[in-house]
């Protein structure tokens, strides 16, 4: 059996320590070459933000589920070609703004008496539904029209007779209608008294008139 001397044992336990140092420091040297290798500049280089173009053709389908918003602006439109499939709800922008308007009319010993009033500048009128209540002393046949007045020929405004009193005829009436007056027109209501016998009319009449509907951008 052959036997080690002491300085033979100290020998052999020093190469251990050096052979494991060295193996250590190639570890270090490794791993601080990853570092600079993966973690540096270039890492995060990699994960900056960046504008891709992704063509959604046929040949290259782009699949999308859940929820996708499109900010579809005038500076940066969202140009939109081909067909287009929608499914399930779709909101809608509605750049409708409900309008209502009530016209004044007294007409004092005439026999047609007109009110009015004025688009606003830069929106287009839509009228849907039209009421009016007047009186006209007894006898007398009131006929009321509405006009647009931008080439429009008109529409009459039916009206009913409710009652007489204190010689007063009161006549109701209430319609849905579909009439269009451009940016700053006038829409205008006309009374109209009759005689059923012809002649020419006395007294007063008048009443009100009463337009429901939305107005919309004219561009």
């Amino acid at each position: 059996m052959k036997l080690f001397t002491e300085n033979q044992r100290i020998g052999s336990t020093v190469a251990l320590v050096r052979r494991r140092g060295r193996a250590i420091l190639a570890l270090t040297f490794a791993l601080l070459l990853g570092g600079l290798l993966f973690g540096g500049p270039g890492a995060h280089a990699a994960g900056a933000l960046l504008n891709v173009i992704v063509a959604n053709d046929s040949a290259h389908p782009v699949p999308v589920s859940g929820s996708v918003a499109v900010n579809n602006t005038g500076a940066n439109p969202v140009p939109v070609t081909g067909n287009v499939g929608v499914s399930g709800s779709v909101a809608v922008a509605d750049n409708r703004e409900p309008f209502e308007k009530r016209v004044d009319l007294a007409d004092a010993g005439g026999s047609v008496d007109t009110g009015n009033f004025q688009v606003p500048a830069g929106k287009r009128l839509v009228v849907e539904f039209i009421s009016a209540s007047v009186n006209v002393p007894s006898g007398q046949t009131p006929l009321l029209s509405a006009n647009a007045g931008t080439g429009a020929l008109g529409f009459p405004i039916p009206v009913q007779l409710q009652g007489v009193g204190n010689g007063n005829a009161f006549y109701e009436g209430a319609t849905p209608v579909l009439d269009f007056a451009a940016p700053g027109s006038f829409y205008s209501i006309t009374l109209e008294r009759q005689l059923p016998a012809g002649g020419q009319v006395t007294g007063d009449g008048g009443g009100y008139v009463y337009l429901s509907g939305y107005l919309i951008p004219a561009s």
